[in-house]
């Protein structure tokens, strides 16, 4: 989440000039780690959980999720004013992500939630599978 922070401190650096003076020429390079440029097929589990718990107390509403929504309109324009940011400015900011390649086993994480967080009803609506066969869960 850190990555989505400094890529919106660098946009609003940059369209803020007369607020933050020398803070956008001053950014010389950004090196991010997981950023979810594309967004988090999980934040639909997130979601689901949020909506399930919050008459409990266990959870909130966030918008947060909603941004996080692979395809949310907010995310992709802040990609895009990112990188037009980044290239805009005289020295060119070097950009670095990292991420991970190895696939998360929502299968796993799902096995430990379910039996507690989700009831059978929801299930079939998130669509995962755990390996005993049981619907649970979402973007497998």
């Amino acid at each position: 989440m850190g990555g989505l922070v400094a890529a919106k401190v660098l946009t609003l650096a940059e369209q803020r000039r007369d607020k933050f003076p020398d803070v956008y020429e001053g950014i010389v390079g950004i090196l991010t780690f997981g950023t979810p440029f594309g967004g988090a097929p999980v934040a639909d589990i997130a979601t689901e959980w949020t909506k399930l718990n919050e008459h409990t107390g266990k959870a909130i509403t966030s918008k947060l999720l909603d941004l996080l929504t692979p395809g949310n309109e907010n995310l992709r324009d802040l990609k895009h004013d990112f990188v037009r940011s980044a290239m805009k400015l005289d020295q060119k900011v070097d950009l670095h992500c990292f991420w991970e390649q190895n696939e998360t086993r929502w299968d796993k994480v799902m096995e430990k939630l379910a039996p507690t967080d989700f009831p059978i009803s929801t299930l079939e609506k998130l669509k995962l599978r755990v390996s005993n066969g049981t619907s649970v869960g979402a973007g497998m």
